[in-house]
């Protein structure tokens, strides 16, 4: 990942760890995390965090055995074509707000949410993306309908990856989505077993949630 660009973790998941273990908890399996063992829905990694990452990857340790988890992503690159021109303009417009997951709320009891932004930002043609679509809300209808157009045009251009041991999937953050398919986890010591880290393009931005030197995001207030 230093080849894309500088590691960086977030001090509210995985104890702030660079590379982290991806497997699921027995009592978390209803859960949009990377927790959970049913179907993930389609998101940009940490979409609800200022300094989001930039590229992830995800290096496959034990692929489980029920062979059920399929790693899914979509590119804004694709799906774009397939949007009508309201949508498109529509959703570069600061009308919608995205929640934050559990390990970020802070315990709180209320659910977290971001200022409104766009879902889509930068150049015409090769705009970024960024949206979860279990977790971004829209505040208009108007909104709503875009955001629905999008989940649309981005499942049509799918791509699905089954991780064997060794198989390493890197995702541009910034252009792309990536979810999973549901699995049944037997928490035997055989189950699905990933190992993922993180990487942004410029680590300065970041600088006043992280101590100098290090590579750690402190929690977002």
């Amino acid at each position: 990942m230093s080849v894309l660009g500088d590691a960086v973790s977030y001090a509210d998941e995985k104890e702030g760890r660079l590379v982290q273990d991806i497997c699921p908890l027995p009592g978390a399996e209803e859960r949009q995390e990377n927790s959970g063992s049913v179907l993930l829905d389609l998101h940009t990694e940490d979409s609800f965090h200022p300094y989001k990452p930039d590229y992830l990857s995800l290096y496959c340790l034990r692929s489980g055995p029920d062979r059920g988890a399929i790693t899914v992503t979509g590119s804004i690159r694709a799906a774009l074509p397939l949007l009508s021109p309201v949508s498109a303009a529509t959703l570069r417009e600061p009308i919608y707000r995205t929640r934050f997951s559990s390990s970020f709320a802070d315990g709180a009891a209320a659910p977290r949410y971001t200022p409104p932004q766009p879902v889509l930002s930068g150049p015409a043609d090769d705009p970024d993306l960024c949206v979860n679509f279990f977790g971004t809300e829209a505040v208009d209808e108007r909104g709503a309908t875009a955001l629905d157009e999008l989940r649309g045009a981005v499942e049509k251009v799918l791509c699905g990856v089954f991780l064997r041991p060794g198989d390493m999937i890197v995702i541009d953050n910034r252009t792309a989505v990536h979810g999973r398919t549901g699995f049944t986890p037997n928490y035997d010591g055989r189950d699905r077993w990933l190992r993922r880290c993180f990487a942004v393009a410029d680590l300065r931005p970041s600088r006043a949630l992280r101590k100098q030197d290090s590579r750690v995001c402190a929690p977002v207030r």
